[in-house]
């Protein structure tokens, strides 16, 4: 469960949580492998700056929880079933 309510309103982030500034904890997603973190992370940005994106850390984490979280067998029959648009 991620609380959007707890994202920071700063430009900064969260500063006092113990994480590099240019990162913050968005929340936890739990799956068969433990817990993972869901990091947002500051990058540079040629029009505003910086812009928070999600962060690399987290996005190495996707093909395991693509594994055990993505579409099970019976969508892709029920969407091969439908016309393509």
């Amino acid at each position: 469960m991620i609380d959007l309510s707890s994202i920071s309103h700063e430009e900064d982030g969260h500063q006092e949580d113990g994480l590099p500034s240019y990162r913050d904890l968005l929340g936890k997603l739990e799956y068969s492998g433990g817990k993972v973190p869901v990091y947002l992370q500051k990058i540079p940005d040629k029009e505003h700056g910086h812009v928070w994106k999600i962060s690399n850390h987290t996005i190495h984490k996707i093909p395991a929880l693509w594994a055990e979280f993505g579409y099970p067998d019976w969508i892709q029959t029920v969407a091969d079933t439908f016309a393509r648009f």
